[in-house]
């Protein structure tokens, strides 16, 4: 899937939970997880320029307010030469969104000034998910697939996401010290609306296009604001479009056995036509 993260090992790093396993048969593992406190990935916004009149609070790297639990149940079966699993999560997502916390709009000067508070917020959701792998020969076969729906709407909540569905399918394949991986992925937006404004960060604010709006008779700017505080969000979480599909291949080699591991990737989002290669 998708992850956002400077640190590469962001997916794996710890954090305090309790979980408890229980196998009711030789095939089958039951595990249920509890997770007391919240700590969120990091969100990469520090490399983008702001605005002055545009501040943004960050969370602490832990918070541990009770009312932030999160807990998980997933359900492991292990079949002959195939093994797939259930799993279903209610809880806080580890990728926070962005609220209008404050924002002001100083009519005294010649043109108006504004003045935006942003804040780092955590929304809650549940996730169903399902996911296998196989082998095929010297073929690795492996998919998982999740739907996911916040608690809060989005109609309401600048900060939280659409619903949506996300699914992935990907294999490897070994020939002596070379190894190849690709996978395709992909989502749907569900409840899917264009967006109707440019987000707030990342564009440019108009002055005259502020001007002309103002000027329109109950036009309410912070309800505005609040829309392009959403564009970001959306932007952010890839929900600008309904559908998204990407691919990816990797190329490894293991040379001087296992102390040199060269390897190249290359990724492409077919929604955005964009390219990275690693």
């Amino acid at each position: 899937m998708t992850s956002r993260s400077p640190d590469r090992e962001d997916m794996n790093m710890g954090n305090l939970l309790a979980s408890a396993d229980y196998y009711p048969w030789e095939k089958v593992n039951l595990e249920a997880v509890i997770v007391p406190y919240y700590r969120s990935s990091v969100l990469i916004i520090d490399p983008i320029p702001l605005p002055d009149y545009v501040v943004i609070n960050q969370l602490p790297s832990l918070v541990t307010e009770k009312e932030m639990l999160s807990y998980g149940l997933k359900a492991d079966f292990h079949l002959k030469l195939f093994d797939w699993s259930l799993s279903w999560f209610k809880g806080y997502d580890p990728l926070p969104g962005i609220a209008l916390t404050e924002f002001n709009l100083d009519m005294a000067q010649q043109i108006p000034v504004p003045y935006i508070e942003l804040s780092v917020m955590p929304y809650k959701t549940m996730v169903l998910g399902v996911d296998f792998e196989t082998a095929a020969g010297p073929l690795g076969i492996r998919g998982e697939a999740a739907w996911s729906s916040p608690e809060l709407s989005y109609k309401t909540n600048e900060y939280v996401p659409y619903p949506e569905i996300k699914w992935a399918l990907g294999t490897d394949w070994s020939a002596g010290i070379w190894r190849f991986t690709g996978e395709y992925s992909g989502k749907y937006i569900a409840e899917y609306t264009p967006s109707s404004v440019e987000p707030l960060i990342g564009t440019d604010l108009d002055f005259s296009q502020l001007a002309a709006l103002l000027a329109i008779p109950g036009f309410n700017i912070e309800d505005y604001v609040k829309l392009q505080v959403g564009a970001f969000n959306r932007l952010y979480n890839n929900q600008l479009n309904q559908f998204y599909h990407s691919g990816g291949m990797r190329v490894e080699a293991d040379f001087l056995y296992g102390m040199l591991l060269p390897s190249v990737m290359s990724l492409y989002n077919f929604t955005s036509r964009d390219l990275l290669i690693i």
